[in-house]
């Protein structure tokens, strides 16, 4: 049984599909005007794909605007592939799903 939940501006299951190179990935996101990526890091104790913090130089950009912690798989051939890859990334993290709300709550009610 697959079971798939959403939180609004802290849980995000996104799906990046480029069909002329047949890649498809999945990734979780969380994306907030400053918090630190370490903290979500030990805390949930999983490590990220990538994450930056607000103010941290990026590959473009001087001066990054937001803070980010993202896990994501590795690209991995087309379409159809898509169910597995979002198994991956849930399997990693559904025991998790309390934890990341209440980061969720305590920024909010800070």
């Amino acid at each position: 049984m697959l079971v798939m939940f959403f939180y609004p501006k802290s849980f995000n299951l996104v799906l990046d599909k480029k069909m002329e190179e047949l890649n498809s990935r999945v990734y979780f996101a969380l994306f907030g005007d400053n918090f630190s990526p370490e903290l979500i890091t030990d805390t949930i104790n999983l490590k990220p794909t990538e994450s930056w913090q607000k103010g941290d130089k990026g590959k473009y950009n001087n001066e990054l605007q937001s803070s980010a912690w993202i896990l994501s798989t590795d690209k991995k051939g087309a379409q159809e592939h898509i169910p597995d890859l979002m198994h991956e990334i849930v399997d990693q993290l559904f025991d998790k799903i309390e934890i990341v709300n209440n980061l969720n709550h305590k920024k909010a009610s800070m």
